[in-house]
């Protein structure tokens, strides 16, 4: 690849979105997106657990939020609409979550398991390295890892930023997906249980994710930070005792852990990105500055987009 124009750093939605719109606005502009781990979409995340699929992240995004990205994702038979437990429309993905990240990432160059280490200037923008020697020039840099995971690069890139961005935090999430023996009688994909430490379930085969009966149950933040560093086995037990209270008559067949350490921020940044002073070109976006899950994280793309060009 050329120099590129942009190099984004992760491939969640807002690192996506960004290099998407970026080329949308100049289709001769070339943009580079590095992600560290095997997969892309971030918490757009699914996990196929023969005979079970689920999504393990982010469950749905807003449909009236999301305005022409809702209609870039609807595709014919791959897409469904529902009514939340908080009555939002919303949409979902019959491939799983991580298929609207695929979709997302269609003709962008993304290289995975891609880890950046450091980031120095250059007379003429900035040089990028990767954890296994790589390196790329480029005017511009985008970072849209979770903030903390951001910090820390510019840390160690010696790049000073606003102090205020070290109270972002995130709040951690446990998430238990059980394969069931057959269907609980619920009505919607989307359930709100009625007492903690249950935030929240959903119903993959009612979603239309998973052929078979699948739920996956997500932990409130108090339990989900106190046992999040606890044994595996010890988690699961403890997991399973505060569903089985809740939901007696599950038939469970088996069930896997799930942790998400950066699943939603807590507090968010009063800007949709941030660039940093002094520093032209590098620029951090992400939910942490757009808003709470998928529609904040589109909302922080279009201002990376418009502080980057």
């Amino acid at each position: 690849m050329e120099r590129p124009d942009l190099i984004i750093i992760g491939a969640g939605v807002t690192g996506l979105a960004t290099a998407k719109m970026a080329l949308e606005e100049g289709a001769e502009r070339k943009i580079l997106v590095l992600e560290k781990s095997a997969g892309l979409g971030g918490r757009l995340a699914t996990r196929r657990s023969p005979p079970a699929i689920f999504d393990h992240g982010a469950q749905s995004y807003p449909v009236m939020s999301s305005g022409s990205w809702h209609a870039f994702w609807k595709r014919p038979g791959r897409i469904d609409e529902w009514t939340d437990a908080e009555g939002v429309r919303v949409g979902t993905s019959r491939a799983g979550m991580t298929d609207l990240a695929k979709h997302l990432a269609q003709d962008l160059e993304v290289l995975k398991n891609t880890k950046v280490i450091r980031l120095t200037r250059t007379p003429s923008g900035w040089k990028v390295f990767s954890e296994t020697g790589d390196s790329w020039e480029t005017p511009r840099v985008l970072l849209t890892a979770p903030v903390p995971q951001a910090l820390e690069l510019l840390k160690g890139s010696q790049i000073p930023y606003p102090a205020g961005l070290s109270q972002l935090v995130y709040d951690p999430a446990l998430v238990i997906l059980l394969g069931l023996d057959s269907s609980p009688a619920v009505t919607t994909p989307f359930i709100r249980p009625k007492q903690p430490p249950l935030l929240s379930v959903t119903d993959q085969e009612q979603k239309k994710v998973s052929g078979t009966a699948a739920w996956t149950v997500v932990f409130d933040p108090e339990f989900s930070t106190r046992h999040f560093e606890t044994d595996e086995v010890k988690v699961k037990t403890l997991a399973l005792q505060e569903i089985r209270k809740q939901y007696p008559d599950l038939n469970i067949r088996d069930a896997q852990l799930k942790k998400w350490r950066y699943s939603r921020p807590s507090r968010i940044w009063p800007e949709s990105a941030q660039a940093i002073e002094g520093y032209p070109g590098l620029v951090l976006a992400g939910d942490a500055f757009g808003g709470n899950g998928i529609d904040g994280a589109l909302q922080s793309a279009r201002t990376a987009v418009s502080l980057l060009f």
